[in-house]
């Protein structure tokens, strides 16, 4: 936290008075709504940088994150992914759904494809850990906070494993 920085970089990149960013959060519990965005937009005036909070169910933001692209930045929930090949290909890879900028990571795309061009498990695996490495290098998305992910089930059930616990989770993304 460098709001000094901040303010310089934003400077240098061509906004010396600061910016406003226009956020979609939805209010599904406790913290995916405002109580996230109060505390953001608190650390980040400081800097140069304004937060302008809208509020909508999680489908509807997406929606106009995702199609409309009516806002810069979308903060919700996350529940993972049945694998995280697709976490990956999804944030990571350039033409991933939540890679709104289509940026092309170096070594991510083929590494990507080797991934799916395999159905060697071992092989699968140091790829996957040549993805951890990229992701921690070069930083696609920054998550802000982790909460519990708490499962409960009968005695009669028997080989779920949840999914955030899984080790399909990628890399800083398990609990």
């Amino acid at each position: 936290y460098d709001p000094a920085k901040a303010k310089q970089l934003l400077k240098e990149a061509g906004y010396p008075d600061g910016i406003t960013l226009k956020i979609c959060a939805s209010p599904g519990g406790v913290g995916t709504g405002t109580d996230a965005t109060d505390i953001e937009r608190e650390q980040m005036k400081h800097a140069g940088i304004s937060l302008n909070v809208t509020l909508m169910t999680s489908s509807a933001c997406l929606q106009a994150y995702n199609l409309r692209r009516e806002f810069q930045l979308w903060q919700g929930g996350w529940s993972g992914r049945p694998h995280r090949f697709m976490t990956y290909s999804q944030y990571f890879g350039s033409q991933g759904q939540y890679n709104k900028a289509k940026t092309k990571f170096p070594g991510v795309d083929e590494t990507l494809d080797k991934i799916a061009a395999t159905d060697n498990l071992e092989e699968q695996e140091v790829l996957f850990a040549e993805l951890d490495k990229l992701w921690a290098e070069q930083m696609p998305v920054v998550p802000l906070y982790f909460r519990p992910n708490i499962a409960v089930y009968s005695t009669q059930v028997a080989g779920e494993t949840p999914n955030a616990n899984s080790r399909n989770a990628p890399l800083g993304w398990r609990n």
